[in-house]
């Protein structure tokens, strides 16, 4: 997906990266920005992600 994104927006994974990590971000990420909740699952998700592993 980040290929579609602008560069400010897109997501660089750290290798290697563990799908328990990627869920320990995202439950952080929702408890942060209770506000946010309303929104799309996977809209809150990519945000968890690009705010945690930005490139750079």
């Amino acid at each position: 997906m980040n290929q579609y994104m602008l560069p400010k927006e897109r997501t660089c994974f750290p290798a290697p990266f563990k799908i328990l990590q990627g869920a320990r971000i995202v439950v952080e990420y929702l408890e942060s920005h209770p506000a946010s909740l309303h929104r799309r699952d996977a809209f809150l998700a990519m945000a968890a992600f690009q705010n945690a592993y930005p490139c750079r």
